[in-house]
């Protein structure tokens, strides 16, 4: 799990750098601090989804990573 939480933090650092870079992003920590952090949420979302906790539906679960992530990215169109 560890090598799989580290190459999606991978993943989202370079998406979050590249639109950092070209103005796209203002974000609100560093790249890889932003990318933990969205990956950790997603993770934790995830597993009330497969574990069918009704209080959190996924459509639900969507509308919280997003409000999130246009909150440390400062990227209203997410």
């Amino acid at each position: 799990m560890t090598s799989l939480f580290a190459r999606e933090v991978a993943l989202y650092t370079t998406a979050l750098e590249v639109g950092a870079a070209t103005g796209v992003f203002g974000l609100t920590a560093s790249a890889h601090d932003v990318a933990h952090g969205l990956v950790a949420l997603e993770d934790g979302y995830g597993l009330h989804i497969i574990s069918h906790n009704a209080a959190l539906r996924p459509d639900r679960a969507r509308r919280l990573i997003l409000a999130h992530a246009r909150a440390v990215t400062d990227c209203a169109e997410l």
